[in-house]
């Protein structure tokens, strides 16, 4: 390739006729060629097809040479005879061979010798001149069949539909048809280039491998790509094959199709689309075949119908709507499949899975598929439209209703002007009845109205179709009316009337009497004063010039602002111009100046005046003197502020000395526990006794300072959640159930079905402490509780038969300390501070609670709590509300460690845990407990650790480092006098007890118990 053609080939081309010949190759083989110049149809195209001379001649030149040898023999022969015969035997059959030889030499390969009755050699060399001229005219007519070869075969490159070009083994191209060249090349003819070097951005691609590939393997191979450059989709087949000499050649047909692929690539987004469309689509979409068998079936049909896809798949559309069967009227689906016009919204009963029927609205269409009828059913549950549309009935009825109980006459009149509807109130003011109106043209009904005014504005509402709204008297009855005026879409208008003679009488009084209030405002001591609504003032009463000694004239439009404070001026414009915006009554307290220099507290009111038409378009006011008011208020905020601090002042006191206060006292309760044992039966067991008692009395009144505390600092939060009622009250039933019966007190619970919002530990402590009142101030009769529905609210009612509660005792209950009939402060009657606990947590759960009580006839404590939602109401109580722990006070196998920088309080504990069986290892910080854990050679079970210890530390650290020292999280117990908020975060953040001191025995012991299991016997 890309060598000159040699000259034998030039000649060739410029030829005017097809030919064979012999040339000498571009390889140098000599060989046969028959070819077709460029000037011979196909015009433009030389096509020479060449056969190996000695392999296509080999068997001619074999007989040429048998012919040769014996023609030479003949010839010898031939002489002799001349010689010995003489001219007259050989002359005519000579004669006739040299002719023969002369007809072939000129091309005529037919030319035979027919030697009849010559002498044998002659006839001999006849048939020997006769085979060669046979082999002649073969090797002519193969010639000619390659020659028309290989004129048919660039006939059929030159016509093909696919692109051919072929590259030998150096990927030369060597050939390439037009279609090819205008393809891929812009009509050039790359005959003779480097595939490669002619598409340089192929080299990489799936193209190059798939022709690399062709190559090596020598097999066939079919591919489609996508070539950039040409922007360009291609189908491109591979043929390798051997030319002569064994060289490999690679034939490569392609097509064009990137409108194929375009076409593919919108089909398939087509499709889906249409598979987004069924599967989004809120109507069941089902495909059903020609036997009415269903083939696809949507999400939209598994929801509306209940069924899955793979059980509702094959099976027949019957399943779905029964009345689709051909024996029950369904044979419409033949209808549309014969007339092909679809059914569009045709209402049918519909069957779901459970077996309910419902409406449903069906559209079919049929279309063939690969010869086979197919339906596509389009399928909607209207069952809510029937709900809208019998809602829909409803609300007519209702509108009709509500048109009949208006104040308001109402009708409405069409574009005709014919009467379709009017009320009760419209019939009674015009006395007619409903049968003299309906259908009827209103001026045939009443023919004075036709030239009223009335009728004008009507007409003009019902052509420009417009709301309007007027007042006038009516021509009918003859008094003055408001009317509304609406037009209908349809045409015609509704009117809504009513009778104002009584109003419009009282504004003519009114305006009558404007000049008697004018003379009225004189005599008031306030400032008055009149405004537009700009804020210019029109009129000021002799009071505001007297006391801003200014005249009229200086202060009336904007001048009255100058006797108004610099530093109120601007919040009293912007008061003013959000009452006039707003419509609303006006109201701001500013100073102004007096006449002798010095400014006046005066609280501005004023009311927008509207006129006849409804539009305001004047303010009246007045201003009051509030000077000495204001003075009365800030030393009244002042003295409420001053006991607010002292009031929090006292509650952080008491949060702060209630940490010293039980410090001690853990101390005893802990000796006393650990007495105990040690005292005998008699006066030293009756005197343990009292301590106890006296501890316990002294711990409640800790306690319940310590909760007045937390509410009155803030530190208690509530955290607000839906639980059922029923759970909290048979908690407090199993608590109190067995205290109220042991004072001979009747005990009943009514049963509380519903779900409330609240915080169930905080509202627990309530109704506890309602129910501990009850019990304590009832001697006889019972104690219940009840609850009821309020509204959007449940309230819960702690009630008793005791001695009942004064009216004016009833505010002094919720005070501290405050009890009624226990003027001797009896501890047995508790403490006076249950109440005001129960006022501050309802505060805090934004809770109302109150008490209804007569002397003598008992009292209720009812609280009002959020409802919830019913759906929880079927949720788990707390853990909380359960039973009452009983602890078990046994300690055996379990090791506990003890964390107080207090030795007392230490000790105390050390000896009470080892009393219950416990190993106890006591440390003063974590640093001396973990050292002395290591000494013993074992984990504890559980911790117990003061929150507050030396040098800044927290139990919560020490009980961090001992379980990072141990290697496991260990349960643990924090002791603590403190109420502030962050202590109780760290603890519930890792997992931890708390308990607040003074901690009794039997409560310690509980906690113990839950923190740890229950020990295994050891054998």
């Amino acid at each position: 390739m890309g060598r000159p053609l040699p000259l034998d080939f030039q000649h060739a081309m410029a030829a005017a006729t097809r030919n064979a010949t012999e040339i000498v190759g571009v390889d140098g083989t000599r060989r046969l060629f028959a070819y077709s110049p460029p000037a011979v149809p196909p015009n433009g195209l030389f096509v020479a097809v060449g056969l190996d001379k000695t392999s296509a001649l080999a068997a001619i030149d074999r007989s040429t040479a048998r012919v040769l040898g014996s023609i030479a023999l003949g010839v010898a022969l031939i002489l002799i005879v001349t010689w010995l015969g003489g001219r007259w035997f050989l002359r005519r059959p000579i004669q006739e061979l040299v002719d023969a030889t002369g007809r072939w030499r000129s091309g005529d390969y037919a030319a035979r010798v027919a030697g009849k009755g010559a002498p044998p050699e002659i006839a001999t060399l006849a048939r020997a001149f006769n085979a060669m001229a046979d082999e002649v005219e073969d090797r002519a007519r193969l010639r000619e069949e390659v020659h028309r070869t290989a004129v048919r075969m660039a006939e059929v490159l030159r016509s093909t539909t696919d692109s051919v070009y072929e590259v030998d083994g150096d990927w030369r191209l060597t050939y390439m048809n037009q279609r090819a060249s205008d393809l891929i090349a812009d009509g050039r003819d790359l005959t003779g280039q480097i595939l490669w070097d002619a598409f340089p951005e192929a080299i990489g691609t799936e193209i190059w491998e798939s022709y690399r590939r062709a190559m090596a393997e020598r097999a066939p191979v079919a591919f489609e790509t996508f070539f950039p450059p040409h922007d360009r989709w291609y189908a491109v087949r591979l043929f390798p094959s051997a030319a002569d000499g064994g060289q490999l050649r690679l034939a490569s047909y392609f097509q064009d199709v990137t409108e194929r692929r375009g076409m593919e690539e919108r089909l398939r987004e087509r499709e889906a689309r249409y598979r987004a469309i069924v599967e989004t689509a809120t109507d069941a979409m089902v495909v059903i075949d020609g036997q009415y068998h269903m083939l696809s079936f949507n999400p939209a049909a598994e929801r509306i119908f209940g069924l899955p896809e793979g059980e509702a798949i094959g099976r027949g559309v019957t399943l779905l709507m029964p009345e689709t069967a051909p024996a029950s009227g369904g044979g419409w689906f033949d209808e549309v499949s014969t007339n092909r016009v679809p059914v569009i919204g045709r209402e049918v009963e519909g069957r779901r899975r459970d077996g309910s029927v419902f409406p449903l609205e069906l559209s079919v269409a049929a279309w063939t598929a690969d010869g086979q009828t197919r339906f596509t059913c389009v399928m909607r549950d209207i069952s809510r439209r029937r709900r809208a549309e019998a809602a829909l009935a409803a609300a007519h009825g209702q509108a009709a209703e509500i048109l009949e109980s208006i104040g308001d006459g109402f009708y409405a009149i069409d574009a005709d002007w014919r009467f379709t509807y009017a009320n009760r109130r419209a019939l009674d003011a015009w006395g007619k009845r409903r049968d003299e109106i309906f259908g009827q043209i209103a001026f045939e009904v009443f023919p004075h109205a036709r030239d009223s005014d009335v009728y004008q504005v009507f007409r003009d509402a019902m052509a420009g179709g417009r709301v309007v709204e007027f007042e006038a008297i009516s021509p009918i009855f003859k008094r003055w009316t408001s009317f509304s005026v609406y037009p209908r879409a349809e045409g015609g208008v509704s009117v809504y009337f009513r009778d104002i003679s009584a109003r419009r009488t009282a504004e003519e009084a009114l305006r009558a009497s404007e000049e008697r209030h004018r003379t009225l405002v004189q005599a008031l001591p306030q400032l008055v004063w009149t405004c537009g609504v700009d804020g210019a003032c029109d009129f000021l009463s002799p009071q505001w010039l007297a006391h801003t000694g200014l005249s009229a004239e200086d202060q009336l439009g904007d001048g009255w602002l100058v006797a108004i404070h610099p530093e109120d001026r601007t919040r009293l414009m912007a008061e003013w111009r959000r009452s006039v915006e707003s419509r609303v009554p006006f109201d701001c307290d500013a100073r102004i100046r007096g006449a002798d220099g010095n400014y006046r507290w005066f609280k501005q009111r004023a009311l927008p005046v509207a006129g006849g038409d409804g539009v305001v378009r004047q303010w009246f006011g007045t201003s009051t003197d509030i000077a000495d008011a204001i003075e009365a208020r800030d030393a009244s905020r002042a003295a409420k502020e001053a006991a607010e601090r002292a009031n929090k002042a006292q509650s952080r006191f008491l949060a702060s000395a209630s940490h010293d206060l039980r410090q001690p006292m853990q101390s005893l309760f802990l000796f006393v526990a650990a007495l105990a044992p040690h005292v005998g039966d008699g006066q030293g067991r009756e005197v343990l006794g009292h301590i106890e008692r006296g501890l316990d009395v002294l711990k409640g009144l800790l306690d319940t300072l310590l909760d007045v505390s937390q509410l009155d600092a803030g530190v208690m939060s509530p955290s607000i959640e839906e639980f059922p009622v029923t759970p909290l009250l048979d908690h407090l039933s199993a608590s109190y159930a067995a205290v109220a019966r042991g004072k001979g007190l009747d005990w009943s619970v009514e049963p509380c079905p519903w779900t409330i919002r609240s915080d169930p530990v905080l509202l627990g402590r309530v109704l506890r402490n309602l129910v501990e009142n009850a019990i304590r101030y009832t001697s006889r009769g019972a104690v219940s509780i009840g609850c009821r529905v309020v509204g959007d609210a449940l309230r819960i009612e702690v009630r008793d038969t005791g001695a009942g509660i004064a009216e004016d005792q009833i505010e002094r209950v919720w005070d501290e300390f405050h009890q009624v009939g226990n003027p001797e402060r009896d501890r047995s009657k508790g403490l006076g501070l249950g109440l005001a606990i129960v006022r501050r947590i309802a505060r805090l759960l934004d809770c109302a609670v109150d008490i209804v009580s007569r002397p003598g006839e008992g009292s209720t404590f009812g609280v009002v709590v959020p409802l919830g939602r019913a759906a929880d109401a079927a949720r788990p109580p707390p853990a909380s509300w359960g039973a009452p722990h009983r602890p078990s006070n046994h300690g055996a196998g379990r090791c506990a460690l003890v964390i107080d920088d207090d030795v007392i309080v230490l000790l105390g504990l050390q000896r009470m845990l080892a009393d219950w069986d416990y190993e106890v290892v006591i440390a003063a910080d974590a640093e001396q407990a973990i050292t002395r854990l290591k000494a013993i050679g074992r984990d504890p079970d559980v911790i117990l650790a003061d929150y507050r210890l030396r040098e800044g530390r927290v139990g919560t650290e020490a009980v961090a480092r001992v379980r990072t020292a141990c290697g496991r999280m260990i349960p643990g117990v924090i002791l603590t006098g403190e109420t502030g908020a962050e202590c109780r975060h760290e603890v519930a953040a890792m997992g931890l007890a708390l308990a607040f001191k003074p901690v009794t025995p039997q409560q310690l012991s509980m906690m113990l118990d839950s923190q740890t299991p229950v020990p295994v016997s050891r054998a």
